[in-house]
């Protein structure tokens, strides 16, 4: 009999345990298949992630280079219509030139192209319309070359180049300094020369002096020449 009470105890003992909910059961199973999942190093991580910057800098370098392609073709195609810009207004003018009571700038006003923009258009297209390869030049290059200060022989080396690729503006105001005359160094400021009531005075100024300077050195000058 104290077996058979001692199992009937225990089997009583039982009823007193709390069933678990569904909820807490299904987070018991998630953490066992968690602890018995397999865990992958941390050198598989890193290098999938580089797998992952890699194949994205690949398909960024794609998107620059037809981005750059564009801006080249749009470079290029900006220089073109300038030239040709240039050249429909020259003829414009030469138009209203020859035409009583004409007048260029009001017709620039109707169209309406701004006066600056005609005169460089009209520029490039007298200096560099005829280059077969002035697509190759910026923009502001062909503007530098146009210029009435450059040098022919820095328009002629500039355009030689573009036979091998384009020609930025730093290129071209290089290849043009090289070219200009060497302008000979000033010595000394010339003497300023100041009349005052009939007396006159030469002032040279001395390293960088203001007016005012300049003026009480006449002034000074003027007293001595009185007093002498």
């Amino acid at each position: 009999m104290p077996v058979f009470k001692k199992l009937s105890d225990a089997l009583s003992g039982l009823d007193s345990v709390p069933e678990l909910t569904p909820e807490e059961i299904a987070h018991y199973n998630r953490d066992e298949i968690k602890q018995d999942a397999p865990q992958a190093p941390a050198e598989d991580h890193q290098v999938a992630e580089v797998a992952t910057i890699d194949d994205r800098l690949k398909a960024i370098a794609r998107l620059a280079r037809a981005a750059h392609k564009r801006t080249q073709t749009a470079a290029r195609q900006a220089v073109l219509a300038v030239v040709d810009l240039g050249e429909h207004l020259t003829a414009a003018r030469e138009l209203l030139a020859n035409h009583k009571g004409g007048s260029y700038g009001r017709w620039l006003k109707s169209v309406p192209i701004p006066r600056s923009t005609a005169h460089l258009a009209c520029q490039v297209w007298d200096r560099l319309g005829g280059c077969p390869t002035v697509g190759q030049l910026d923009l502001s290059a062909a503007y530098s070359l146009s210029s009435q200060t450059a040098p022919q022989a820095a328009v002629d080396e500039v355009l030689e180049l573009t036979a091998d690729g384009r020609v930025d503006r730093k290129t071209a105001r290089e290849i043009i300094a090289k070219h200009k005359p060497r302008q000979p160094k000033h010595t000394g400021q010339d003497p300023v020369i100041i009349r005052v009531h009939g007396g006159t005075v030469a002032v040279k100024p001395t390293g960088v002096q203001s007016i005012t300077g300049i003026l009480l050195d006449a002034i000074e000058a003027l007293r001595d020449q009185e007093a002498a």
